[in-house]
Order: structure tokens, then sequence, then C-alpha cells
């Protein structure tokens, strides 16, 4: 009889102790408490398209994607590998070229685009790095220099870094897993599971596994903010981020890039330093007048002064492209 009870309690124990496990294990994936970030139900899905992935989620249950997507090639390798125009650059740039001008220009053209711009100020390594470890041949890589020749990188971009690991990790291949299923339980109607755990709660970007182009989903943005020019004055270690930048160019050429620099407007826009970096390397600088157009947050050009300005930069691009064999 003791041992028919104890076999009873000890089941009961047992269930009990999966039931409390599993519970915790979602608590902390719900709570982004675990090693690997999963738990994408909170994010936006209005940018989903059979071409774009959400590259980056307002919750840090889920978080940043796109740095372990791009460098390890779970998505877009093959836009990478051949595209002939890369674009470079931190947040400023992503939203600056992620236009409908940007889009029709090269489908005109014939030529294959793609925005590796990256949140976080990210820096020159981490596309370097990127360029490197999938041996990309651009033809012409267009540069949002500001802030851009520092050897430096994001957070983000030196964990990636540090593991030097170039394969897509359990972890990533996971996240790419939670978005199809993202994408499949939160955009049907009638899915059953919707309406308890997708919420839309948190802004988000999606990225073209094509081009590269990003589209914002913040409903928060509301105000405007005019762009402007200011003082420029040579930082203190402007000769070490010449040093940078001549290194980066040589990297380039070695694959028979050329080197394009230009700066996305915002609220105290500084051409000094680009205009230095090309005298001294001796490439294109195509510089846009920085009044004229806005920001939703005083950094990144909302939608439509974006639109104005990249089919501005394109008309001064468009002979550069041309020159190319």
């Amino acid at each position: 009889m003791m041992s028919r009870c104890f076999r009873v309690y000890l089941r009961i124990f047992f269930i009990g102790g999966i039931i409390v496990s599993a519970g915790v294990f979602a608590y902390a994936a719900w709570a982004g408490h675990l090693p690997v970030n999963v738990w994408v139900f909170r994010c936006p899905t209005a940018g989903y398209s059979p071409d774009t992935f959400l590259s980056y989620c307002d919750d840090p249950a889920y978080g940043d994607y796109e740095h372990e997507a791009l460098f390890t090639g779970l998505e877009a390798k093959d836009s990478l590998k051949s595209a002939e125009v890369l674009i470079l650059g931190d947040s400023r740039a992503q939203f600056a070229f992620s236009t409908a001008a940007m889009d029709d220009y090269f489908q005109r053209s014939g030529m294959r685009y793609f925005n590796l711009a990256f949140g976080y100020g990210e820096q020159d390594l981490f596309p370097r790095k990127i360029i490197e470890i999938h041996d990309l041949h651009p033809r012409i890589v267009v540069i949002n220099t500001d802030f851009f020749f520092y050897n430096a990188a994001s957070r983000p971009a030196l964990k990636l870094i540090g593991a030097n690991d170039t394969q897509p990790t359990l972890g990533g291949q996971v996240r790419k897993l939670a978005q199809a299923y993202h994408r499949d339980l939160c955009t049907r109607p009638d899915s059953a599971l919707a309406g308890a755990i997708c919420s839309n709660g948190s802004g988000g970007q999606f990225k073209s596994s094509r081009t590269g182009r990003m589209t914002n989903i913040n409903p928060a943005i509301s105000r405007r903010y005019p762009t402007a020019e200011a003082a420029g004055a040579q930082p203190a270690n402007a000769e070490l981020i010449l040093s940078n930048a001549r290194a980066f160019k040589a990297m380039l050429d070695a694959r028979g890039a050329r080197m394009v620099l230009t700066v996305a407007p915002f609220s105290r826009t500084d051409f000094t330093m680009a205009e230095r970096i090309s005298a001294d390397l001796g490439v294109a600088f195509i510089r846009i007048p920085a009044e004229g157009y806005e920001t939703f947050d005083t950094n990144h050009l909302d939608r439509e002064s974006a639109e104005r300005w990249s089919r501005r930069l394109l008309e001064e691009l468009g002979p550069i492209l041309r020159q190319v064999p």
C-alpha cells in the first residue's frame, strides 16, 4: 500500500515538476531572460511580406536579429553576394536609403543594390567583416561617413565577431523559426492563438532580403525636427580616422570596389571630416545640402524627406555608377 502511494506521489511530483519547469521556461522566454531571445509575439507583423524578415523588435524578449542574420548568412546571403552597390553606415543610413526612389532607380538601371547599414550606431569593423566573410565583390560602396571610420563595432556586432563563428547558430535558427510561427499565427484572421499570444505592442523594423530596404513600424512617431548643418571642426582623432579610412579603402580596392562618401542629414550635420577623407583618399564625396529636410527624432530622416534626399543623391551618384565597367 505504501509502495503504491509512494509511486502515485512520485508521479504527481514528476508531472508537477514538468509543468512548473515548462511554466518557468515559458515565462523566461516571454520576459526575455533566456540566453537566446525568442519571444517574438509582442513584435509588429505589419511589415511581413514574402520578401522581408523582422530585423529588429523594440522588445527585449526578441530585440536585434539583423546582425546575426546577415553576419552568418541566415538571411539575404545570395542578395549580398550579387549586389553591385552596397550601402554602409549606421541607422541614419538605414532610414535615408530605404526608399522607393532607390528601388525604382536600381530597377530601371538593371543594377542590384543592398542596404547593409545597421542600427546600434554601427561603424566600420562589422560591415568589413561581412564583406570579407562572404567574399563580397561590389562595384560601388556608398558610405554614410560621419561616425563610421573608427575601427569599432556595436555590442551586438562585437559579440558575433568575438565568437569567431560565421555559421548560423542554433539560437539564430530558432529565432528565424520563431518569425515563421509569428508570421503564420499572428497574421491569419482564423488563427485560434492570435488573440491569446499576439499583441503587436512593440515597434520594430523589417528588412527586404532582396535589397536590404528597411521598413520602420513605430506608431509613436508624430513629431518632426528640421535638419541643419552644424559648425564643423576637425575631431581630435582626425588622423586615426583618416588611417582607418585608408585601410578600409585598401580592402575595397583589393576587391575591385570603388568607394563613394556621403553624409545623410540630421539636426547636427557636419561635412568637415567627410570632405577631408575625400580629399585625402581621392574618392568622390556627394554633398547634399543639409537644410530642407525633416527628422522624426533629430537623427533619422522621416519617410518623405528620405525620398527627396535619396532622389537628389541618386542624381549625383548616377554618373559615377555609369563610369564603372
